[in-house]
């Protein structure tokens, strides 16, 4: 998918009903375009049906992560690396750790910047939950609009 300009993230073969249902999700630092995903579609859909590898028919669904998406793996702190992550933690699930991802540490820890700038290594193992943070949209303020 990188030669697409993406980055796979997730692949999931599911069952909904009586339809089988290939779902990919992609992600791209300048964001996720309708186009991005119209070109992994045409290439995952080619390379599905020449190597046959999923018996009967299927819908194939293409998509962005999402502003709020589940982080699912230590690799994906990597790949979003200084987007806003909030971590919810086994030890304390009450506790939730906010930051700016700063990526992984030896692929078993992840590092979470504060606003001062120190990072907080945290064990993989000892995060319950994991989601990137919706970013603000700035607006500018409209001409000739009164407060």
């Amino acid at each position: 998918m990188s030669g697409a300009g993406c980055e796979l993230v997730e692949a999931v073969l599911e069952q909904r009903g009586r339809r089988q249902v290939v779902r990919i999700v992609i992600y791209a630092p300048a964001g996720v375009t309708l186009g991005d995903c119209e070109r992994v579609t045409r290439a995952a859909g080619a390379l599905l049906e020449s190597a046959s590898t999923i018996p009967g028919s299927y819908v194939l669904e293409v998509s962005s992560p999402g502003v709020d998406r589940v982080l699912k793996s230590a690799r994906e702190f990597d790949l979003f690396r200084g987007k806003r992550v909030r971590l919810r933690l086994t030890s304390d699930p009450e506790r939730e750790v906010s930051g700016v991802c700063d990526g992984t540490r030896e692929g078993n820890s992840v590092a979470i910047r504060d606003e001062e700038g120190t990072s907080d290594v945290i064990p993989w193992t000892s995060v319950s939950r994991a989601r990137l943070e919706p970013e603000p949209i700035v607006r500018a303020k409209s001409e000739g609009r009164g407060a």
